[in-house]
């Protein structure tokens, strides 16, 4: 490859509080993910860390430091190993290459004995000679296809730990022109190496580097902003202002006169209200005002009418400006976690929108000019007090991602299935008790959440939904399952905890690609004995049904990493339970299992971690 790349992991900014009693354990518990090399978990705690006492700050960035560095020694490794599949890559290129001399040798040989009588022995010889060539060059293909093999795992392995921003944008350093950029997962370049410093992007969306001496923010397109990170630093210069955490109460005034500022980061304080001037920040393109106080808007806030990203979130608005549809450029919406119990009636004009986050209001109905939103793709409307949707909520053609989490919908329109273009649907913690046919339509959902309703059934055609990985029917009250549910040949993972299921078809084996199955709090008295042929399977939950015993087969179930029987009426387990070779954790508490059947169990499985 043309560059050396290893990869670093997200630094990620979260709320800071006064008080950190939690510092010392959440640091202990970071660094034993560390050792354990669980570098995305030990990054995540010392986040947590960083949220609970910002005070501790420079000590968490050394721990961080730690964290890349064993992230760096892991890349290393996998460049020896590298180096050394590519040396003895060459020496078997080197043998193919004499046996090629040999041939050729023998060749020659054949033609200057061609009127000899021993033509027919060179013949035979030249023959050997040609297998063993053959045979040679297929041990070279096969050597070259494991160190491709290995060295493929290998990258996915460093790959897994660490974070992309969007899935998409990674930190990354090329050793020839000792910069950082940015990568994607297939290591294609995203943003050029010219960074002689850099950090991941960060939850707002940008990234904070250095180039020639200066600091910038670069957003995604890699558009830079010459940065500054307090009032100190600021000049006509600077297009991007930070200073999100710290403690401000009001917008100190000097703000306002730099007009030339785009980017705006104040979250994670405590502003209550915004100048009545604030409008004169014409220039803004992002602002982030996550995590304050505010009751209000001002008038002029509507003037900014270049804000492309709007981030309003964890405030405490109960109203938007009537003229709010004056901020005609916007894409990007996050009301979240406020105090809305409506939206202006102009809020249909804002046709740019492509994102809208209105999680954790008081809405109680939507307008039907809400739905000629028609540009936006991702919208979300969790935890409001919604009872139904549009009848023209078809119009909103361009949705991949809704959730309606925890409203009080009862029921979808019948039109919902003109939503074709949906490919992540939430309706955790409604109140619908059935699904109309038509849903089958969203022939493109990849993920579906219908879980804690009150549904008692699917619908017969549910197995159209043929793109479905991710699968969730839990807190329901299914009875029984669609007989053609086996259709769903691409799921996953399934979770049917808390239904009312007293058995499994016959066919529910033919979903050959599920490694993850929650059947937990059900009525199972049995399992159908093909449930064996579910191969890929490594996470199984049973407990809390009624199963007196399992098929003698269940053992073939050998990826099994983690099953939970707890709560059955077993007795016993099958003589050749031993065979599940890659359990690591095993649960049989609350079966009449007896003393001496467990000591046995414990003997089978050394390895595994087992509750009785």
């Amino acid at each position: 490859m043309k560059h050396i790349l290893f990869l670093l992991l997200l630094v990620m900014a979260t709320e800071a509080k006064a008080q950190c009693p939690q510092y010392e354990r959440l640091l202990q518990e970071a660094k034993a993910f560390l050792q354990k090399e669980k570098y995305i978990a030990a990054i995540n705690k010392l986040s947590t860390a960083r949220e609970h006492c910002p005070a501790k700050s420079k000590n968490i960035d050394v721990e961080i430091e730690k964290v890349v560095a064993a992230i760096e020694k892991k890349k290393k490794e996998a460049d020896d190993n590298a180096k050394n599949a590519k040396i003895a890559q060459k020496a078997t290129q080197k043998e193919k290459n004499k046996a090629d001399s040999l041939f050729v040798i023998a060749k020659n040989a054949r033609a200057v004995a061609e009127n000899e009588k021993d033509k027919a022995i060179l013949s035979e010889k030249i023959s050997i000679l040609a297998q063993k060539q053959a045979e040679i060059n297929a041990k070279i293909a096969k050597i070259a296809q494991v160190q491709s093999d290995s060295a493929k795992n290998k990258s996915n392995a460093v790959l897994d730990k660490i974070y992309f921003y969007n899935n998409r944008f990674g930190l990354a350093y090329d050793k020839n022109l000792s910069n950082y950029g940015f990568i994607d997962k297939n290591l294609n370049i995203k943003i050029a190496y010219k960074y002689s410093q850099a950090l991941p992007f960060d939850w707002r969306g940008f990234a904070k580097v250095k180039n020639t001496g200066t600091f910038y923010l670069i957003d995604t397109l890699g558009t830079e902003y010459q940065l500054a990170t307090n009032l100190s630093e600021l000049n006509w210069r600077n297009t991007a202002l930070d200073l999100g955490d710290k403690e401000l109460n009001i917008l100190p005034d000097c703000v306002l006169d730099n007009i030339q500022i785009k980017v705006l980061l104040l979250n994670f304080n405590k502003i209550k209200a915004l100048p009545k001037t604030f409008g004169d920040l014409k220039n803004l393109y992002s602002l982030n005002l996550n995590y304050n106080q505010l009751q209000s808007l001002p008038n002029s806030f509507t003037k900014l009418e270049n804000l492309v990203e709007l981030d309003l979130s964890d405030n405490k608005l109960r109203k938007l400006p009537n003229n709010f549809e004056l901020l005609s450029n916007l894409v990007t919406l996050n009301l979240s976690s406020n105090e809305l119990d409506s939206l202006p009636n102009n809020f249909n004009k804002l046709k740019k929108l492509v994102s809208l986050d209105l999680d954790n209001n008081q809405l109680t109905k939507l307008s039907k000019n809400f739905c000629e939103l028609e540009n936006l793709t991702d919208l979300s409307l969790r935890r409001n007090k919604l009872t139904e949707l549009p009848s023209n909520f078809n119009k909103l053609k361009k949705l991949t991602y809704l959730s309606l989490w925890d409203t009080k919908i009862s029921k979808l329109p019948n039109n919902f299935c003109e939503l074709k273009e949906l490919i992540q649907l939430g309706l955790h913690g409604n109140l619908i008790d059935s699904i109309p046919n038509s849903f089958s339509g969203l022939k493109n959902l990849r993920w579906l959440d219908l879980s804690n309703n009150k549904l008692l059934n699917l619908p017969y055609n549910f197995y159209e939904l043929e793109n479905l990985n991710r699968l969730y029917l839990n807190y329901n009250q299914l009875k029984i399952l669609p007989n053609n549910f086996n259709k769903l040949k691409k799921l996953v993972e399934l979770d049917l905890t808390h239904n009312q299921l007293d058995s499994i078809s016959s066919n529910f084996h033919e979903l050959q690609n599920l490694n993850t199955i929650h059947l937990a709090s059900n009525e199972l008295l049995s399992l159908p004995n093909n449930f064996s042929n579910l191969s890929n399977l490594t996470w199984l939950d049973l407990s809390d049904n009624k199963l007196v015993k399992l098929p003698d087969n269940f053992t073939n179930l050998k990826n099994l990493k983690t099953l939970n029987l707890s709560s059955n009426d077993l007795e016993k387990l099958p003589n050749n339970f031993n065979k599940l070779i890659n359990l690591q954790y095993l649960d049989l508490s609350d079966n009449p299992i007896p003393k001496e059947e467990q000591e046995k169990i414990k003997q089978w499985l050394p390895n595994c971690k087992i509750e009785f």
